[in-house]
């Protein structure tokens, strides 16, 4: 308790864990369309923004793909950036 009677918490941690944060470098892609890009174009685009940011993890939103597409396309983009891909869909 600290002063007041008042405790601190946080969400997501106990009594007695330790607090750390972790910065993360996010990039964002909208409309990426993997469904125009040639064989293994994906993968190549993955491998590009990867170089190119530095970043940590790629947002995807937007027109990503047609439904046909979506797997092939998010996979080898995957592949190629080597870092984790999250989508935001709605």
């Amino acid at each position: 308790m600290e002063a007041g009677g008042i405790s601190r918490w946080s969400p997501g941690l106990w009594k007695g864990a330790k607090s750390t944060l972790k910065v993360m470098r996010m990039a964002w892609i909208t409309d990426p369309h993997f469904n125009f890009l040639p064989p293994f174009g994906a993968h190549a685009f993955g491998q590009y923004v990867a170089k190119e940011t530095g970043c940590d993890a790629v947002v995807l939103t937007g027109d990503t793909a047609e439904s046909k597409s979506l797997d092939k396309g998010s996979d080898e983009f995957a592949e190629g950036l080597g870092k984790q891909r999250l989508f935001r869909l709605g």
